[in-house]
């Protein structure tokens, strides 16, 4: 069932209790650069012209520093054709930003996978476009993982489910149990459905504060969101 309002606070924390309860892992997803080689070469050319390391780069990653980047770079011609009138100021810093962020997703992300591998039991890559007649092209990876004490302690460091978002984390925190999606999450859309079992849990999740679109109980099947250990 559509959930309303975004969940923080109190209600966030009572949630995640109910959730540790019922449910034993969850998923997380890591899309991909659909521009990466241009993004690339326009971060080579960052590289060398500040002399930064990427380390240095991630260490201080901050708006401040997106500042810094945007009024040395914006008028780099190895990154901008200044001729054109695409180019916009507000255009130059969406792209500019984008090769920092983008950098910075890349490294925490992988950081995050590294530090959780053992508790990883399956990744599956959704694909952009499938057609066999084309080369494949990763849209995203999906990643299920144990719902270990560590990993609890991780969603509640969090103030929302929509903190799991670009570029700072993994993105899109879903809770399964029994292999079936209980909570199903979009961060960048604020998007939260929670397929409740029961009239009961409904009115339950209700009274802890949880706000739903439909004001009364709808039955929902979980099994469309089930995942599978196999590489299907």
């Amino acid at each position: 069932m559509l959930v309303d309002e975004e969940i923080v606070g109190s209600i966030y924390e009572k949630l995640m209790d109910y959730l540790f309860k019922k449910c034993d892992s969850i998923s997380l997803t890591k899309y991909h650069d659909q521009h990466e080689d241009e993004r690339i070469h326009d971060l080579n050319v960052i590289l060398k012209e500040t002399g930064y390391s990427i380390n240095y780069i991630i260490d201080n990653y901050s708006i401040q520093f997106l500042d810094e980047i945007y009024d040395r770079f914006k008028d780099n011609t190895k990154i901008f054709d200044l001729k054109s009138d695409v180019f916009t100021n507000q255009y130059k810093r969406i792209c500019i930003d984008s090769i920092i962020d983008w950098l910075y997703y890349n490294e925490m992300t992988l950081k995050w996978l590294n530090k959780n591998k053992v508790n990883i039991n399956n990744q599956k890559p959704i694909f952009l476009n499938n057609n066999s007649n084309k080369k494949k092209i990763y849209h995203s990876d999906d990643y299920y993982i144990k719902l270990t004490d560590d990993i609890k302690n991780e969603i509640l460091n969090k103030k929302s489910l929509y903190d799991w978002c670009f570029p700072y984390s993994l993105e899109d925190i879903c809770f399964f149990k029994d292999r079936n999606c209980w909570l199903y999450s979009v961060a960048h859309e604020n998007l939260c459905i929670i397929y409740c079992e029961s009239k009961e849990e409904f009115e339950y999740l209700k009274s802890i504060g949880v706000k739903f679109h439909d004001k009364e109980f709808k039955p929902t099947k979980m099994s469309k969101w089930q995942y599978s250990d196999g590489n299907k």
